[in-house]
């Protein structure tokens, strides 16, 4: 009995991918360009989702964020709806006056807290001046609608914010967590969702927004 050897031929992904290629008559270099141009396609297509959902939101002027409250802090804090969680270094000189204050939060929001700049504020302690952290956290519920708008700006790609009544730790303040929900895209700020508004909350949606059609 004579045994033979028999060599099986394999086929590499790379040899697949080049029958493959062939049959539907596509060079390899060919190929590359196919696909750059369908990532293009994609990325202009979600450009213009993000166009269409943002064109129906009013802007928001973040500058109301430089109002103080009796207790010589931010009335507003503002939150990812990642976190829920708020934090604000702040340095003040020692005429108590704010020197400079960063959130990490994205620059338009940044510029509406630095119109506090040069206003008194309290500092915990009893010196008055130097650097301290003020820190606020969102235990609220939001509605399912308003869940729902969330969930289609993120996935947009579009990062949204929850601003509150900020009840800031250490604080004497009344709760009141009833919240209104912005965007942020290209810092621009626009307005999600607004419900259960305090009085505060109410004014700044009025008075701080602008309709699409007269931005």
């Amino acid at each position: 009995m004579i045994f033979c050897k028999t060599r099986i031929k394999t086929t590499s992904p790379v040899d697949k991918v080049a029958k493959k290629l062939e049959f539907l008559d596509i060079q390899p270099g060919m190929w590359k360009c196919e696909k750059k141009a369908i990532e293009q396609h994609n990325s202009k297509v979600a450009l213009q989702n993000k166009g269409v959902i943002l064109s129906t939101l009013k802007t928001v002027d973040m500058s109301f964020l430089g109002k103080l409250d009796q207790e010589k802090n931010p009335v507003f804090a503002v939150f990812p709806t990642t976190t829920f969680k708020c934090s604000l270094n702040i340095t003040l000189s020692k005429g108590k006056k704010l020197q400079s204050i960063s959130s990490g939060l994205p620059k338009i929001i940044g510029e509406g807290y630095r119109t506090l700049k040069g206003k008194l504020m309290a500092k915990p302690g009893s010196d008055g001046w130097g650097q301290y952290l003020l820190k606020a956290e969102f235990v609220g519920l939001l509605p399912t609608e308003t869940k729902e708008k969330i969930t289609t700006l993120r996935k947009a790609g579009i990062p949204t914010f929850l601003v509150a009544d900020a009840v800031w730790k250490k604080s004497k303040k009344v709760p009141n967590p009833d919240p209104f929900v912005i965007a942020v895209y290209e810092n621009i700020a626009y307005l999600v969702d607004v419900f259960d508004a305090s009085i505060e909350e109410n004014y700044v949606a009025k008075e701080f927004t602008v309709d699409p059609e007269n931005g």
